[in-house]
């Protein structure tokens, strides 16, 4: 088992830079599971069709990047097992 920690934050600007499959990778867990996560932790993640518009100049990566709430909240452990 592999213990990583992220903070709100940390998870928060990942979102925003790329979409939530590669992040989910990236972290070891499945888009599901992030999606839960973020859910659960008030984690705001770009809209669906975000990075499509974006590709295609459609939108503005300002209009929809908030923050929601406080985003200094102590780190939060993901348990990771892998095999």
């Amino acid at each position: 088992m592999e213990r990583e920690s992220y903070t709100r934050s940390e998870i928060y600007e990942l979102l925003w830079t790329e979409p939530a499959t590669k992040v989910a990778l990236r972290i070891g867990l499945s888009d599901v599971a992030l999606g839960k996560w973020c859910k659960q932790y008030g984690v705001p993640k770009p809209p669906l069709g975000y990075w499509a518009k974006l590709e295609h100049g459609k939108v503005s990566v300002i209009s929809y990047r908030r923050l929601s709430c406080d985003m200094t909240i102590v780190s939060i452990q993901i348990y990771l097992y892998r095999t």
